[in-house]
């Protein structure tokens, strides 16, 4: 019998799978090791020596959500000594929920479980005592000890994320060179698989056996010598992860690394050494292995454990499989009008064939589809498209994963994310410019879906869902051929397949390694998908990060774009997510903007040199236009803030990053947060609540762009082509607009067919009378529609003013006057120059510019009028006829302007409001007169 001193003190062990029920829904996060150990450890009477006896193991982390009757199901090992406080804990299982604490905020493990079965976690028999247990000894250590011995090689996998400290000498080292100092916090545990060596791996695990024998003998043992090994450490991340540490919502920090080692042992390695890296499968290792981290598992090459664990009650692909999942991803197809065109029925029993397919392990998906599109900047990007029924599938396992999955990623991720957006990711890019962040390192990473690394993705799914029979089916879908046409047979060896709906999550799942590694390193990362921008204080910061870019990516066999690769300073501007980035402000580009924009980078000049004209953002922290529209608002200064308390909500905004302040309505602001508004240069703008523009306060000029930059509006919109170029974008938004309010409410419309001819016209207009025309050709298809789809009860026979004759025209007409004077507002705000317009001639002290830029907004009137309508919230009863025309009730006033109201601050994660739509619109022209970048004009979508 060999000598075992390090775990002789420490066996037998006993162990037993806990099998609980969901008494409540429940939210417990991805990882569960923590609340999972803190709640058994309440149940045991939290002792002070409970995690030298106990050891908790969570079998369903991945799993975020649970709901009444559900499953749960965990491990608990106890090391010899613990067997009376292994009862303890079952006893009190047994009386759940009445001996766990009540739910407290952010616990998720409480009195809302109840106990289901205890089996013993050797032989799997139930149990009701630890007497009952099984004992796995010395004996069975050799055993499993031998078993392993006889692999040619094997695999040792983390389940839950460990944290093992650097070698010293490594980090002194890699501090020298990078004079930093990573002693202390994160920076001193292992993050990635250079890390990772055999003889650090030893030596934390010799230090945890070194520590409990200590523990449970009192005698302090040395670390004996490891012969060495090939190792090759296949994959390794680093997992963000926090849990609520009290009542008062404070989180710690519980974050670790995942990693595959693959082990190569000479036949005579030392079976007692042997012995104790079997025995570190039931004990974990490494710092706060009392909390669950470093728990790990022998794999062999077919990554099978000698003693399997069971898995999840309920499987993550059971539920992506269930009956209302399906239902509803099939109906999201249909209303998308993306599904085939068979009777939904009977695509449903097609799914349900694949289902038991999947479930019988008969299942192979169809050939993806091979289709060529155009790309936004030229050329042609290639397809790889799954079947319908496939699709459909993967939306189904996307709909479980995707929210599995976010809870990982880094805040920094915008692309393909539920409540993330390119426009949050455009505003993240501009508040971090606004704090002095200038230098722009932009960059994509080349081919990336062509050739990810099969083998890397799997080993990351199989390290996040140990068990997890969902892996396999991934696997299909991502290794699947693709016929090129009906005789030609593709067989893939990598890549992620584009069209596919589960490769944008897999791509976000590779690439958070990408913001792991950045944030670590103390790099600014914004990343869409595979196409990221990097900011930095200076020149020399961005060069020095071009190396570690590189080195995060090739541990996935990855490189980024060199002809996509460039630094360049914020304010010459810079192109990311379809938005060029320039003075603080970021504009929607277009393929024709391209031109436009090498022009203005070949006219950048350093600081040094002088221009004739102020630049638009010239302030250091230009930065976002607030507005405040809607319920009555409060509005005060705190800590060098603009606080806005509104809909019982509180928001806060640094002054700093404020360019200006518009107030629509009778917003209160106090006295002290004007005079600070006015010491900070930000200009507040006020109009009344049916958006007529009232003053300003400003402390030194009213806008950014300065008064100069009238006189060259002037110039730019007095230039005739430049005048016909932006009447032309404004005309094709409103027939747009038309065209999109005609084809929601009569796809058959006859008047759709001759909205394209007039377009087409439009083009070809020489002079702003022609363009007049032909916008009067269109509104006459409008109001024919208007007139044919109303009641003779609204006595509607075309467009009239001044004063309206029939109930439609007073609408219309106090719908135009409120988007005019919004417009003017924001207009005044932006910096713009009110009485100067390019498409509306100039009539005294109309504000032409104002009438021009609302032209794409006045469909929203038109909408909201026949919605009205249609709900019958306004009736023609509303209405009386006077010498004055006919004039509306002041119920039917308030219910018109309320409705107009709510379209224009409605907003959602996607979609920003049409107020900041207005803005976005104001600031486009402004840089077209400065830059000469053709004008885009807003325009909904059809």
């Amino acid at each position: 019998m060999h000598n075992l001193p390090l775990v002789q003190a420490l066996l037998p062990l006993r162990s037993c799978i806990v099998t609980l029920r969901w008494l409540a829904d429940s939210q417990p996060g991805f990882l569960h090791h923590v609340p999972l150990h803190a709640w058994v450890r309440n149940l045991a009477g939290s002792p002070a020596n409970f995690s030298h006896y106990l050891i908790v193991e969570p079998l369903e982390n991945g799993h975020i959500q649970y709901t009444q009757g559900d499953g749960y199901r965990f491990r608990l090992t106890a090391i010899q000594g613990g067997e009376a406080l292994l009862e303890t804990v079952l006893q009190q299982l047994k009386k759940l929920p009445g001996s766990a604490k009540a739910s407290k905020a952010g616990q998720h493990f409480a009195n809302n479980l109840e106990l289901q079965s205890i089996n013993d976690a050797f032989e799997h028999h139930a149990v009701k005592h630890v007497a009952e247990l099984s004992c796995f000894d010395q004996n069975d250590l050799w055993l499993e000890t031998a078993f392993w011995a006889r692999q040619p090689s094997f695999t040792l996998a983390f389940s839950t994320p460990a944290r093992l400290v650097r070698d010293k000498l490594s980090l002194q080292t890699e501090d020298a060179a990078n004079k930093t100092s990573s002693l202390k916090g994160k920076q001193r545990y292992c993050r990635d698989k250079d890390h990772l060596t055999w003889s650090l791996l030893t030596q934390r695990l010799t230090d945890t056996l070194i520590n409990l024998h200590q523990h449970h003998t009192g005698e302090r043992l040395q670390r004996m010598p490891w012969p060495d090994a090939q190792t090759d450490s296949a994959v390794a991340f680093w997992v963000d992860h926090r849990y609520a540490a009290n009542a008062n919502g404070q989180r710690k920090d519980a974050s670790g690394l995942l990693a595959q080692v693959h082990i190569r042992l000479a036949a005579d390695f030392p079976s007692e050494l042997l012995a104790l890296l079997v025995f570190g499968q039931y004990t974990g290792i490494g710092q706060n292995r009392g909390f669950g981290m470093g728990q790990y598992q022998l794999l062999d090459e077919y990554l099978q454990a000698a003693s399997p664990k069971p898995g999840a009650v309920k499987s993550l692909l059971a539920k992506a499989l269930e009956e209302q999942n399906l239902a509803q991803v099939v109906d999201e197809a249909y209303s998308r009008n993306e599904a085939s065109e068979q009777d939904k029925s009977a695509l449903l029993m097609q799914l349900h064939q694949r289902r038991q397919q999947i479930t019988q392990a008969s299942y192979r998906p169809d050939p993806l589809q091979a289709q060529e599109i155009a790309k936004p900047d030229g050329g042609t990007r290639l397809l790889s498209i799954p079947s319908w029924q496939d699709r459909v599938l993967q939306r189904a396992v996307t709909a479980i994963l995707a929210p599995t999955l976010d809870q990982l990623w880094m805040k920094h991720s915008y692309g393909y994310r539920r409540g993330h957006s390119r426009q949050q990711a455009r505003d993240e890019i501009n508040r971090y410019i606004q704090q002095g962040y200038n230098w722009i390192l932009e960059s994509d990473i080349a081919n990336f879906f062509d050739t990810v690394c099969w083998q890397n993705l799997q080993q990351r799914l199989q390290l996040l869902f140990p068990n997890e029979p969902l892996l396999s089916l991934l696997m299909q879908w991502i290794t699947c051929p693709r016929d090129e046409n009906e005789t030609t047979h593709h067989a893939r060896s990598k890549g992620l397949p584009q069209g596919a709906p589960i490769s944008p999550l897999l791509a976000n799942l590779l690439l958070d390694d990408l913001d792991q590694d950045m944030l670590a390193k103390g790099h600014i990362i914004i990343r869409y998908a595979d196409d990221f921008v990097l900011l930095f204080k200076t020149e020399a910061q961005a060069k020095s990060a071009l190396p570690d870019i590189q080195a995060s990516l090739q541990e996935h066999g990855l490189d980024i774009s060199l002809e996509k690769t460039q630094i360049v300073p914020a304010k010459r501007g810079f192109r990311y997510l379809g938005y060029l980035f320039i003075d603080g402000y970021a504009i929607e580009t277009t393929k024709k903007n391209r031109e436009e924009e090498q022009e203005l980078r070949a006219t950048y000049k350093p600081a040094n040199h002088t221009r004739p004209i102020q630049a638009i953002g010239e302030r250091e922290a230009l930065g976002t236009i607030l507005i405040v529209a809607g319920e009555v608002a409060t509005l005060f200064s705190e800590q060098e803030r603009l606080v806005v308390e509104q809909y019982d909500k509180r928001h806060s905004y640094c002054w700093n990053s404020l360019a200006a302040v518009l107030l629509i309505g009778p917003h209160q602001i106090t006295t002290p947060a004007l005079k600070t508004a006015m010491g900070k240069g930000v200009p507040v703008h006020f109009a009344n609540g049916f958006g007529r523009y009232q003053g300003v306060a400003a402390g030194q000029e009213p806008s950014h762009l300065g008064v100069g930059f009238w006189l060259l509006q002037t110039q730019h919109l007095q230039n005739t082509t430049k005048a016909l170029e932006v009447s032309k974008a404004l005309v094709r938004a409103r027939l747009v607009g038309q065209r999109a309010l005609l084809q929601h409410r009569d796809k058959q419309a006859p008047e759709l067919n001759k909205y394209h001819r007039i377009t087409s016209k439009i083009e070809k207009a020489d002079n702003l009378e022609q363009l007049r025309g032909y916008e009067g050709e269109s509104a006459k298809l409008l109001w024919a529609f208007f007139q044919r789809h109303l009641t003779p009860d609204w006595q509607f026979s075309g467009r009239n003013r001044r004063p309206p004759k029939d109930p439609v025209n007073a609408m219309l007409s106090l719908g135009y006057s409120f988007i005019y004077s919004i417009v003017d507002s924001i207009n005044r705000v932006v910096g713009l120059y009110p009485w100067q317009g390019a498409y509306h001639q100039n009539k005294g002290s109309h504000k032409t510019l104002a009438s021009d830029l609302m032209e794409p907004y006045r469909y929203i009137v038109e909408r909201v009028v026949l919605t009205l309508i249609n709900r019958c919230q306004i009736k023609p009863d509303d209405f009386s006829t006077t010498d004055k025309g006919c004039q509306m009730s002041s119920e039917a006033r308030k219910t018109l302007l309320n409705e107009l109201l709510v379209q224009l601050t409605r907003s959602s994660d996607t979609a920003p409001s049409l107020l900041n739509s207005m803005k976005d619109q104001a600031l486009s022209l402004a840089i077209s007169c400065k830059t000469g970048q053709t004008f885009q004009a807003w325009k909904p979508k059809i």
